[in-house]
């Protein structure tokens, strides 16, 4: 090779090294070139081109210039297969030295094996070097096609061949944006681009995103703010609302439903991200009223829970029901679209009479289609009330679905976004109701009355003790408790050695009855009574493998220590040791002043008299986990009710009351059982002196049994 042309070849090989310092991706940096070939390529590109530059004058100064063009030039065609084709100049500058060097390297007279062999060897070693970020290949699960793989490890920028994503943090979801789908979450939203990259479309410094809309980002921020945002370059929108209690997530309307800290409990109003713009402050009570309860109303709705749609509606699924929320002259009117009561249905062609179980997220399509995850399958519920569903499962748990114009429906999972398209074309048919089901069971009695007795205003304990609104309440972040009565008056129970604030339990006499943990392994359990006068009387420490699954008790309304409930049976705690009254795992109970006492066992209500086991009064041949109301629909006598779920305690008069999904079961003395009363309110009553409360909120309000 003469001296000219080698001088030309390094000069082109140190311009193809060079190459590395310019644009080589247009995202969010630029990105140089030895960011995206990766530094171990760049190393072995820029050594080779100083080796050849200094070894001009040696015999393997050629084979040195054809392995610097040939690494060169292999960057390039790996870098440009793996990340595609952008309009920067370093892959093209880098490109044309690499040839130039390889032209004049491997001109004429033929070059020797050592030249080709060095070449050869540079540009395999330069193509299988770490550093070049590639995109995952597509993968096609049945219908599902995956478009982008998420990881959370991954930093914030655009090109990454992976969405930077966590589903796991506060705030994290995913929308629709330009009719693409939006990964927000951490730090930013993130777009996947045709190939599968990430496209950073904005940041927002680790605040929990509420989801996207019309170009708008709506996210909480410090203080008790909503604030909302553009998306697009240079837009001036920076709305923030103050004072803003719960909120919802973004809904398919562009909108969300919040609560203002001023407005009373259980009202709801409506901010639209749209319907503001520029930079504004706009306090949370100018916003549109959708309804503003009553304070001491129970029927409030959590937003976390509501998803706002067309037409000032919202979507809710609550306990294995979709619901429609609707804005009524009286408050929030709901009306089920899907979720039978009875298991027996099944997933059907229609809506109403389909359970719902394990169901996943919603969204609506175009054209008023709802969908959702149920059971490891997709579907949907057509505006008339059908429900179809695809008929291949689901490629992972979904966190988040979103439908997007063209008619696709995006899921996100753990790691990846996944592609449906042509969504509704993908449905197939489900079967019909099946004969006996019974979707919506008729009431069985009359509601009950709720009347509020106390707040707890947020205390960390807050448990009713009585039906005259006195409460045990404790310090947070300490371990004393103490009784709050009606009027605010405060007396001390004294501390918990353990400082665990846990559950108490009433004695019948204005004190308290607590269990506390002890011993090296925490085998130890401690059964203290607190006096009303503030002295506590503690048992011997008693040895008993349930300390160590958080055991309770079940109140004696007697001053007589209580039973311990666990999982195996009831327990009498007497001189140290732990005696066995009632066998099987106990959900529940109570005992009388009269040393009357029922615990729920195995589905089962026995009936005690002391320590003496009487028998069971309301027993099913064979436990079932069908709710109450199905099983008296289907003809099931009430002393042969499966009580699945259910809490147990007294009425006002004294007699035993066993509520199992809203409906109320009365005993009397006789064992006679009878049906009293049905409320979905009552979910989980306490069992206090002179009957049952019900904490809503923070709200006691004692049970009236009609």
């Amino acid at each position: 090779m003469s001296n000219r042309r080698v001088l030309v070849a390094a000069a082109f090989s140190l311009i193809g090294a060079g190459a590395l310092a310019l644009p080589w991706w247009r995202g969010s940096g630029p990105w140089a070139g030895w960011e995206v070939v990766g530094t171990p390529v760049a190393v072995v590109v820029v050594a080779l081109a100083v080796a050849a530059t200094a070894g001009l004058r040696s015999t393997a100064g050629r084979a040195l210039l054809a392995a610097s063009g040939a690494a060169t030039a292999s960057a390039v065609a790996v870098t440009v297969a793996a990340w595609g084709v952008t309009a920067v100049p370093g892959p093209v500058v880098a490109g044309m030295a690499a040839l130039g060097v390889l032209a004049l390297a491997l001109a004429v007279p033929a070059p020797g094996r050592g030249v080709l062999a060095c070449a050869l060897v540079a540009a395999v070693g330069t193509a299988v070097l770490p550093g070049v970020p590639r995109v995952p290949e597509r993968m096609v699960d049945g219908p599902f096609v995956r478009i982008a793989v998420l990881d959370a490890d991954r930093p914030l920028r655009s090109g990454e061949p992976v969405l930077p994503a966590s589903v796991s943090e506060q705030g994290s979801g995913l929308g629709a944006l330009d009719g693409v789908p939006v990964v927000f979450g951490g730090d930013g939203l993130v777009v996947p681009d045709a190939s599968g990259r990430a496209r950073v479309v904005a940041r927002t410094d680790g605040d929990a995103v509420l989801g996207v809309a019309g170009g708008r980002i709506a996210r909480l921020v410090g203080g008790g703010a909503l604030l909302v945002t553009g998306t697009a370059p240079g837009d001036p929108t920076r709305v923030r609302v103050d004072d803003v209690g719960s909120v919802s997530r973004v809904g398919t309307d562009g909108s969300v439903w919040l609560h203002a800290d001023a407005d009373p409990r259980g009202s709801v109003r409506r901010f639209d991200l749209a319907a503001y713009g520029g930079v504004q402050e706009v306090p949370a009570v100018y916003l549109p009223v959708v309804t503003i309860r009553d304070p001491d109303d129970t029927d409030g709705i959590d937003l976390r829970d509501v998803r706002p749609t067309a037409g000032g509606t919202a979507l809710r699924l609550s306990d294995g029901r979709l619901e429609r929320l609707a804005p009524t002259s009286t408050g929030i009117a709901a009306q089920v679209l899907a979720g039978a009561a009875d298991p027996a249905c099944g997933l059907t062609s229609d809506a109403r009479s389909s359970v719902l179980t394990s169901t996943g997220p919603i969204t609506v399509d175009a054209d008023g289609g709802i969908w959702l995850a149920v059971d490891g399958w997709l579907a949907r519920i057509d505006p008339a009330g059908g429900m179809s569903a695809v008929p291949s499962p689901l490629p992972g748990i979904p966190y988040a679905l979103v439908a997007l114009p063209d008619g696709a429906i995006v899921l996100g999972t753990a790691d990846a976004l996944w592609r449906l398209p042509d969504a509704t074309g993908a449905l197939a048919d489900l079967p019909p109701v099946p004969t006996g089901c019974v979707a919506d069971p008729p009431a069985v009695g009359p509601p009950v009355a709720l009347v509020p007795v106390a707040h707890t205003g947020g205390d960390q304990l807050g448990v009713p003790l009585g039906v005259d609104g006195r409460w045990a309440g404790g310090r947070i972040g300490g371990g004393d408790l103490a009784v709050v009565s009606p009027d605010g008056a405060t007396t001390t129970l004294g501390p918990r050695r353990d400082g665990y604030l846990g559950q108490v339990w009433p004695d019948g006499g204005g004190g308290a009855w607590w269990l506390e943990v002890a011993g090296p392994d925490e085998d130890l359990l401690t059964l203290v009574h607190a006096l009303p006068g503030g002295d506590q009387v503690r048992s011997a420490p008693v040895e008993h493998p349930a300390a160590r699954e958080g055991s309770a008790l079940v109140p004696d309304l007697g001053g007589r220590p209580p039973l311990l409930a666990t999982a195996v049976g009831a327990f009498r705690i007497d001189g140290g040791a732990a005696v066995r009254v009632v066998d099987g795992a106990i959900a529940g109970g109570v005992v009388r002043a009269d040393g009357r006492g029922w615990v729920l066992a195995d589905g089962r209500l026995m009936a005690l008299d002391g320590d003496r086991v009487l028998g069971p009064v309301v027993a099913s041949p064979t436990r079932t986990d069908v709710p109450v109301a199905v099983q008296l629909a289907k003809g099931v006598p009430p002393e042969q009710l499966s009580l699945g779920r259910a809490a147990v305690g007294l009425d006002a008069g004294g007699r035993a009351v066993a509520v199992s999904d809203g409906v109320v079961l009365r005993i009397d003395d006789s064992g006679a059982v009878a049906v009293v009363a049905q409320d979905p309110r009552l979910d989980a009553p306490f069992t206090a002196e002179g009957g049952l409360v019900e904490s809503v909120d923070g709200v006691l309000l004692r049970v009236d049994l009609p």
